[in-house]
């Protein structure tokens, strides 16, 4: 239950390095806005791009651009 609660309050300092539950839980916070194809994610990215590249070599994708207009990914 500790980790869980730990997780919860850390999972937003993705620019922090944690242990690697909270490395796991922050990446797929990142992977779920990304995928999700919000509205405006470039813009929500951008605090977290390299992140997001980290996970794009690891696990092997290209990362699609948000079309100008800030309409979500293409």
């Amino acid at each position: 239950m500790d980790l869980i609660v730990r997780l919860t309050q850390t999972h937003r300092q993705k620019d922090e390095t944690g242990d690697p539950y909270e490395e796991c839980i922050r990446d797929a916070d990142v992977l779920d806005i990304y995928l999700s194809g919000v509205a405006g994610w470039k813009r929500m990215m951008e605090p977290h791009r390299q992140r997001l590249e980290k996970l794009s070599r690891e696990l092997g994708f290209k990362i699609i651009e948000a079309p100008s207009g800030g309409k979500g990914k293409t």
